[in-house]
């Protein structure tokens, strides 16, 4: 057991290791900062990200799309195609879990309407707004630093810090929604709780679903049929995390 303990520290600690001193030897365009603080600069880089210095700070850019720093989640969104197949042209998306405003900036790129964001952690909350206004966007997202569950309340979550965070009840978020959202959860667990609750009333508002489920799928399937929806599951594709897309019948 304690062998199997110590490869998996190693697995764990040696690719983040090497990561770290890989970043040292990347463009020297690129602050010392931001060089340690992100696994993903030679990827992003790759990819075709470059970094536009504007004296000790500056941000990443490609295609017009502006972010502060970089992260792994930009270049899943952006890089590969992680919600490439949502139709979210005139819609308006109610993204949950929207971190660092990645999901929401490239809805508004596809064609959304209007993003609802809802982000409990204050660190990623502050960085969403960051890069809302980088991109001029502000104005085409409500931006809410609160998460959603079954019922209002307060939670201890992991921000990485322990960080007490309001969460919204996701019946009363889609009453006060328009029919034919497009809704993308990302939350990390809170999916479950979240449209378990629903009612199959506020559930039929939604016109199609990305759910990234963290455990077994099943529950969140037979909710999402009984209200109506044509439901895909895919994955799971680490340990038990995948995705599920739903959405009405035409």
């Amino acid at each position: 057991m304690e062998g199997w303990r110590l490869h998996k520290l190693i697995d764990t600690v040696v690719p983040l290791v090497t990561c770290r001193v890989d970043a040292l030897f990347v463009s020297r365009d690129i602050p010392m900062g931001e060089r340690l603080r992100s696994d993903q600069i030679r990827e992003a880089l790759k990819l075709g990200w470059r970094y536009v210095r504007r004296g000790s700070s500056g941000h990443w850019l490609k295609n017009g799309v502006r972010f502060v720093h970089m992260h792994n989640y930009i270049l899943e969104v952006f890089d590969r195609g992680q919600y490439e197949d949502l139709d979210v042209e005139g819609k308006v998306v109610v993204d949950v879990g929207a971190g660092f405003g990645e999901t929401a900036i490239y809805f508004l790129e596809r064609g959304a309407k209007l993003v609802v964001a809802f982000e409990p952690c204050p660190n990623m909350f502050r960085e969403m707004l960051i890069n809302l206004a980088l991109n001029g966007l502000l104005g085409r997202v409500i931006a809410i630093n609160a998460g959603v569950g079954g019922k209002s309340a307060y939670r201890t979550l992991l921000c990485p810090r322990p960080t007490r965070a309001p969460l919204i009840s996701f019946n009363r978020v889609l009453r006060s929604l328009p029919r034919d959202v497009v809704v993308k959860m990302d939350c990390e667990g809170c999916e479950y709780e979240a449209i378990l609750s629903a009612s199959s009333d506020n559930l039929s508002k939604v016109g199609e679903w990305s759910v990234e489920y963290h455990g077994n799928p099943e529950p969140l399937v037979r909710k999402l049929e009984a209200s109506g929806f044509e439901v895909h599951v895919k994955g799971p594709w680490t340990w038990s995390v995948g995705f599920i897309r739903a959405k009405k019948p035409r």
